[in-house]
């Protein structure tokens, strides 16, 4: 097997590795992702380094430092030779319920990828018969698909060809130089008016550092097919995300209505996943573009007039190939310094960037049953949290079963604003 020894970051990398560097300005967070197992039995940090460190693929990931680039060469992922196996972090728990989370502390640590291994696990321990390990990796190394496929083939014997998943992220088809200037124009001016201000945003500018919480929604199989159900009644037919997101949207404006009139539409950027449907090529990256969604202020007073409304600009942006236009666009600026770079994200809403952060990960956890010969009882995503705006929504199944993990910073939403917004949210999905 051959493993590259460095490699370019794609556009989209490169895009959250300058979200990264904005994000710790405002809030001193690092853009990190987690993935949390949770197992049945009993299994110690030392017996889980024993298990990884003889696996090659563990060794290639861990030893990745990012390097940045300069003038205008490309930033790179590149393999540090003398690099350690990253140390295993123990956490024993002795009173741990079945239904407990783990501690906001632990979710989403500050990794400097340029320093230390971009990918980290914490493991608790508890006095119960169950066993959480927390896999948390920098955002720019990996998308939640990625890290997911990554995580099932370190318990796999299977031989796995390693440069397959080392891809650069290229739109569907070569394009002339001249083809892709005239997308870049196109998707600016469509960036511009979508972004323009005012847009709904919890978000309160306060000169304290943020402290960041999780909340997560679980349901049973007869629940989400409850939620999927209504879903198809409100007028999202085979688009669910649609409706999930037309239900967070309006969970948010409820809270934003609380507290005085409501100004503007929500502005929400959605990641897409640009794999082939059930493809697990291409770990290292994010294989991700995005879709810009502005949703009228109007459209936020009925459930299915706002789904509807999603779903006509999902057909509308599918068919403008404004995805497509993004990710030609990200991949023609990564050059640019990073002093240049960072302004002219946040330029088009003037640094708030969103109404809140959402994405939907699918059903690539049908089939994630056990990890090291432990049966996994739960598996659930926790997402990075920009700050601004400072909530972000992250909707996944795991064997079916649908979980929402709310993240949000204490400064933008307050616990009587959470339990409003979680009620909200709940009485959408099954209206």
């Amino acid at each position: 097997m051959s493993f590259p020894t460095e490699f370019p970051l794609n556009g989209i990398d490169h895009f959250l590795h300058q979200l990264d560097r904005i994000l710790f300005q405002s809030s001193g967070k690092r853009n990190v992702c987690s993935f949390v197992v949770d197992l049945k039995g009993h299994l110690t940090a030392a017996f889980l380094n024993e298990q990884l460190c003889s696996h090659p693929t563990y060794r290639w990931i861990t030893a990745f430092r990012l390097k940045p680039g300069r003038f205008f060469a490309l930033a790179r992922w590149r393999i540090d030779p003398s690099a350690d196996y990253p140390r295993i972090y123990e956490h024993q728990i002795s009173e741990f319920s079945a239904t407990k989370e783990p501690p906001d502390s632990l979710l989403n640590p500050p990794i400097n990828p340029e320093r230390e291994s971009p990918f980290r696990i914490d493991v608790i321990t508890t006095a119960t018969d169950r066993t959480l390990i927390i896999f948390s990796w920098h955002h720019a190394l990996m998308d939640a698909h990625g890290a997911e496929t990554f995580i099932q083939h370190l318990c796999s014997s299977e031989s796995t060809e390693e440069t397959a998943w080392v891809k650069n992220i290229k739109p569907r088809r070569e394009q002339s130089l001249r083809d892709r200037l005239k997308m870049v124009r196109g998707m600016k001016v469509y960036l511009y008016d979508t972004s323009r201000l005012p847009f709904l945003s919890l978000f309160q500018p306060k000169p304290i550092s943020p402290t960041l919480h999780h909340r997560v929604l679980r349901f049973n199989g007869v629940e989400t097919q409850q939620i999927a159900e209504t879903a198809r009644q409100q007028g999202a037919g085979f688009l669910l995300s649609a409706f999930y997101l037309s239900a967070t949207a309006r969970a948010i404006a409820h809270i934003q209505s609380q507290r005085g009139p409501l100004q503007g539409d929500v502005l929400v950027p959605v990641p897409q996943d640009r794999r082939k449907r059930g493809a697990h090529e291409s770990l290292v990256g994010n294989h991700v573009t995005f879709i810009f969604y502005r949703i009228p202020q109007a459209a936020l007073n009925c459930i299915k007039e706002c789904t509807m409304e999603l779903v006509q600009q999902t057909t509308k942006l599918m068919r403008s190939e404004a995805p497509e236009g993004y990710l030609v666009m990200i991949g023609l600026i990564q050059r640019l310094p990073g002093w240049l770079y960072r302004p002219l994200l946040k330029s088009p809403t003037r640094g708030l960037m969103a109404s809140f952060f959402y994405s939907d990960t699918g059903d690539s956890l049908g089939e994630f049953k056990t990890f090291l010969n432990k049966t996994i009882t739960n598996a659930i995503h926790y997402p990075p949290n920009a700050y601004p705006p400072g909530v972000t929504f992250i909707f996944t199944r795991f064997q079916g079963a649908l979980q929402i993990t709310i993240s949000y910073m204490e400064e933008v939403l307050d616990n009587e604003e959470i339990e409003l917004l979680v009620q909200h949210l709940q009485s959408d999905l099954f209206s």
